[in-house]
């Protein structure tokens, strides 16, 4: 009977691996962002290389003049659809204000009558951590498509952005 090594291979301490090695290259840049709309900016280019987003926009919830959910960055996404949206957070019933609220991610189908400013298709709508257990999110970010690689991605940045 010939005996058999079987040997497994380990990442070496210290060294991540490459998914680990992309989102630590992003926390970087981050910290050296100058702003919060420099970082959104950083981490939506970040989505579409690393997990193929096409388009998205990471809203920021402000309190000036009423509580609002307004665009602080976007990618692949007209300005003119940009530089108009805004959502009121008084509004309730409006999906963006649910999925601000929301325990997780959101889906909005469809995307109709220009719920968000990504144009039509599936929108995924991932809240942005709060500063703080008791505050609200600190926003939103909406990212499409909504395949399984940018989800996940997309998640992770929502914790970490807020």
């Amino acid at each position: 009977m010939s005996s058999v090594r079987t040997t497994v291979s380990r990442p070496r301490a210290g060294r991540p691996d490459g998914r680990a090695a992309v989102r630590l290259e992003l926390l970087e840049a981050l910290l050296t962002a100058g702003d919060p709309a420099r970082c959104a900016q950083r981490a939506l280019s970040w989505l579409q290389r690393w997990a193929g987003a096409r388009r998205g926009v990471c809203l920021a919830a402000y309190a000036d003049g009423g509580p609002r959910l307004v665009p602080v960055a976007s990618l692949g996404v007209p300005i003119e659809r940009i530089e108009r949206f805004n959502v009121d957070l008084e509004v309730g019933e409006h999906p963006l204000t649910r999925a601000l609220l929301a325990a997780g991610p959101t889906m909005i189908a469809s995307n109709g009558a220009g719920v968000t400013p990504l144009g039509r298709g599936d929108v995924q709508a991932i809240p942005l951590a709060a500063l703080h257990p008791r505050d609200l999110p600190a926003g939103l970010l909406l990212v499409a498509p909504a395949t399984p690689g940018v989800a996940t991605e997309a998640r992770w940045l929502g914790r970490v952005l807020g």
